[in-house]
């Protein structure tokens, strides 16, 4: 069982000192191991994120401010006014930005 050692309180530490807890888990259970997602792929893919909803700007989640702020060529911070200014939709935000 991954190396399992005893505890304090008799009961089993599944995960090893060593950090690599995961990688045996997942290749004892004949699943993925974190070799399998190098870090580069999974940072890059959190960077290219596109919003869910492409008709409207929701500003509480960040990767849709950082994709709507490279679209459309502002900051977030002028992306947050213009959503508080004409409303959620895309079709708004690009007119209120457009005539700033």
């Amino acid at each position: 069982m991954c190396g399992a050692e005893p505890t304090a309180r008799g009961g089993r530490s599944y995960a090893p000192s060593d950090g690599t807890h995961h990688a045996r888990f997942a290749a004892a259970e004949g699943g993925v191991t974190v070799a399998d997602f190098p870090l580069e792929q999974s940072m890059a893919d959190e960077d290219d994120r596109r919003p869910t909803n492409l008709l409207h700007v929701d500003v509480t989640r960040y990767y849709d401010v950082r994709y709507w702020a490279r679209e459309l060529a502002c900051t977030p911070d002028q992306l947050r006014a213009a959503v508080k200014a004409a409303g959620t939709s895309t079709v708004a935000v690009r007119a209120y930005l457009a005539g700033r």
